[in-house]
């Protein structure tokens, strides 16, 4: 995989959305958390997607994802309609996510967490009579990904002994190991260092500009240097679209959500 960036992408191409999500609107019994949200990404955007506490961030993700089947509203990945499709379903189609909590085996090592990951993406296993022939190229893969994110000196280290930061490094690796066109990533750098979010935010950079990213993201200086475009949600609702210049300007976005005047 190339760690190749280009940060000039395609968000104002006339290419079909990669990503479209329209009018998604939820409920959690008699309180409405997403409110006819709409959100498209272009072919290889950076995206961000901020707000207070409640806003709606984790539920709109979690209907992305697959994970919970929105009121109203669709989701279509690539032109293709997935409103109802699971997880696994979307995954084939190229959509990954890392979570905000480490979603690891701890007591495995690295070498053996990307394997596992590469058996799922070759879908080693499934047809007895090649997985020994695939053996070898999930191996590769582990350690070729592991040489791209910067974990090839621990892929030998049993997960729990790594440092944070290089354990939330290892769940990106792991989700890039099933070889998505979208991936989104909820707080990459929560409970971080600013050493550790340094590295994660380079990491990021570095990704491979045809990968498209959805970002959930509490440190805003590190979204503002990474995404093309952002969105701020407030009560369920989309308060602004924009350029991170446009997001940083904004009066209501300021008064509402950064905190100034």
């Amino acid at each position: 995989m190339s760690t190749t960036t280009a940060h000039a992408r395609g968000h104002g191409s006339t290419d079909t959305p990669i990503l479209h999500a329209e009018a998604i609107t939820h409920t959690f019994g008699s309180l409405l958390v997403t409110d006819s949200v709409t959100l498209e990404l272009a072919p290889g955007e950076r995206h961000g997607l901020i707000g207070p506490n409640g806003a709606g961030k984790t539920t709109l993700f979690n209907i992305i994802a697959g994970e919970i089947v929105p009121d109203s509203g669709s989701v279509h990945l690539g032109g293709v309609d997935v409103t109802r499709l699971k997880p696994d379903r979307r995954a084939r189609l190229g959509l990954a996510r890392s979570f905000q909590h480490n979603n690891l085996f701890t007591d495995l090592t690295v070498r053996e967490n990307l394997s596992i990951a590469g058996a799922i993406a070759h879908r080693v296993g499934h047809v007895a009579w090649r997985a020994f022939a695939r053996h070898r190229e999930v191996h590769a893969s582990a350690e070729s990904l592991a040489v791209a994110l910067g974990l090839e000196e621990v892929l030998d280290t049993v997960v729990r002994h790594l440092s944070y930061g290089t354990q939330r490094q290892l769940e990106i690796a792991l989700a890039l190991a099933l070889d998505p066109m979208i991936l989104l990533l909820d707080e990459p750098t929560a409970g971080m260092s600013p050493e550790e979010t340094a590295a994660m935010k380079a990491m990021i950079a570095a990704l491979p500009a045809s990968l498209t990213l959805l970002v959930i993201e509490h440190d805003m200086e590190v979204l503002f240097d990474l995404a093309d475009r952002i969105t701020v949600l407030d009560y369920g609702k989309v308060l602004l679209q924009g350029t991170p210049r446009e997001v940083r300007d904004s009066d209501v976005v300021r008064s509402r959500y950064l905190g100034m005047q």
